[in-house]
């Protein structure tokens, strides 16, 4: 017991040290203690340390803000006073709903379901919100709040002018039959579509967590129902027979595989690393099986990249010689589990896969899923956010502080962001893709426009061929193509301006910050016309 009070206390130390050397340089700005508190808490709620990046960024360039805003007339009080107001619009979430309604169920008794939504950046821009909605047995209401605001900094980091909203249902799916669920689903649209939160001018749904494309079909079914009309634009990643966009479960881990590259094929970042560029000879750890997890693995294996752990809630690989991703999927599919796989899956200590030998660790699980405690233990020289907010700022320090490339969530995992959009252009345009695309803003637009209509691939010294790889990316479809073409080009421009923006501030390795810094250069000044 003593051992393990002296092992609880030397991270502590370390972590306090951390925040010592961290704080220890000199900003006109100041975080606001219940941020600053989050970053050395380890229990600190998934709202605060969002709201601790934010901040953090805004320390980096405040005095930049300041001499801009002098030179447009304010003097250093209004100035002041002009940032702190505009903080105050762009980081709460404007509105949030909580319904509880009752569900007939199947044996002809009632139960009663509890919903969240949440909406982020309304008053930043006169633009509907979009964001996800997950099916989840527990759900902190500052949870969603935090999820909504990331939709929004997603949105800016990509060029995208919406806003973030998110939603939950208190639910295991386990013990719904699938009509029971269609009903609770229709219900809760129901009830957030009559106080204003559900309509393709004002709040857009999408799938997340446990959720699919049929429940995005449903929720269209009871908004056009209760409105009386049949428009299809209240809800993404719908089928495409119902006005979705192909191949759209794909598009979180092709924006992964297209953003990574990037970074990959930079020599100077991948020199610093202590790795060689490119994808030939690396190997990775993927935490978390589910949708993004799956597709991510597949793509980082047909490029080459050997598998060599998977972590999952209930069990656990690790092998050196490679597992293959595809069986591990289809074993998954068949028994709900990767209990029993090739004998290999322990159901005990994790944390000791996530500290494994590899070079990338892709974490597709869940919020604060790497805990501080091992973060220093960490060997993989790059690290994915993958799920949403995996890291907490103590994390994110002590990996960036060991010399880990660590690509943020509100980057890297964006890919559905983007296909989101351009679904939900053309279901209000009512046009098919292909034409939309002219339609777009002037980010969308110049990606579209740009020579690059082949998507290019250099594995040096691998024996998979690029070219078939592109060939599985993208198909014969033109649709397929408009839109994993700008999954690419967007996931590339955003990844160079990043890269810039960090060595703009000298901020070494710490790509978060860049792209928050990103993200609040584009809020702040379309906040300040408000």
């Amino acid at each position: 017991m003593a051992l393990n009070n002296s092992k609880l206390t030397l991270k502590n130390l370390w972590l306090q040290y951390l925040q010592k050397q961290f704080y220890s340089q000199k900003y006109e700005y100041e975080i606001p203690d219940v941020y600053r508190n989050a970053f050395y808490l380890a229990n600190a709620s998934l709202v605060n340390y969002t709201n601790w990046f934010v901040h953090n960024a805004l320390r980096v360039i405040y005095h930049e803000i300041i001499t801009e805003l002098k030179a447009k007339g304010h003097n250093i009080n209004e100035a002041i006073k002009k940032i702190n107001s505009i903080i105050n619009i762009i980081e709460p979430c404007n509105h949030f709903i909580d319904v509880q309604f009752p569900v007939k169920m199947e044996d002809g008794q009632y139960e009663i379901f509890r919903g969240f939504r949440a909406e982020h950046g309304v008053y930043i821009r006169d633009r509907p919100c979009l964001g996800g909605l997950r099916l989840w047995p527990k759900i902190e209401k500052s949870d969603i709040k935090a999820l909504a605001s990331i939709s929004t900094y997603k949105y800016a980091c990509m060029g995208i002018d919406l806003t973030g909203a998110y939603g939950g249902i208190v639910l295991s799916r386990d013990f719904l039959q699938e009509k029971e669920l269609q009903r609770v689903i229709e219900t809760y649209t129901k009830e957030l579509t009559k106080k204003g939160f559900c309509g393709e001018s004002v709040d857009v749904f999408e799938p997340d967590m446990n959720c699919g494309s049929n429940e995005m079909t449903w929720i269209i079914a009871a908004n056009s129902k209760l409105r009386g009309n049949i428009g299809n634009a209240c809800a993404v990643g719908k089928p495409f027979l119902f006005g979705g966009v192909q191949n759209r479960e794909k598009a979180v881990a092709q924006g992964i595989f297209f953003g990574l590259d990037v970074f990959l094929q930079n020599k100077e970042i991948m020199r610093s690393i202590g790795l060689n560029a490119g994808w030939s000879h690396k190997t990775f750890i993927l935490q978390g099986l589910g949708n993004v997890g799956s597709f991510t693995g597949l793509y980082l294996e047909n490029a080459g990249v050997k598998c060599v752990g998977i972590v999952e809630c209930d069990s656990h690989i690790y092998d050196g010689k490679g597992i293959s991703i595809h069986e591990a999927i289809m074993y998954k599919r068949k028994n709900g589990s990767l209990k029993g796989f090739k004998s290999l899956a322990k159901c005990n200590e994790p944390n000791k896969v996530l500290i494994a030998n590899c070079d990338i660790l892709v974490l597709a699980a869940a919020e604060k899923s790497l805990v501080y405690y091992i973060a220093d233990k960490v060997k993989a020289r790059i690290v994915i956010e993958a799920a949403n907010g995996p890291l907490t700022p103590s994390v994110h320090k002590i990996l960036v502080g060991r010399n880990k490339l660590v690509l943020p969530d509100i980057y890297i995992n964006s890919g559905s962001s983007i296909a989101s959009y351009f679904e939900y252009l053309k279901n209000i345009q009512h046009l098919p893709l292909k034409i939309t695309e002219g339609r777009t803003n002037e980010l969308f637009l110049q990606a579209l426009k740009s020579d690059k209509h082949v998507v290019k691939y250099t594995f040096p010294n691998n024996a998979f061929n690029s070219e078939v790889l592109r060939k599985r990316i993208l198909s014969d479809n033109s649709e397929k193509n408009v839109v994993t073409e700008v999954i690419d080009n967007i996931m590339q421009h955003t990844a160079k301006d990043i890269i810039k923006t960090a060595k703009l501030y000298n901020l070494g390795l710490d790509f978060r910050t860049a792209a928050y810094i990103k993200v609040l250069k584009k809020l702040f000044w379309t906040a300040c016309k408000f």
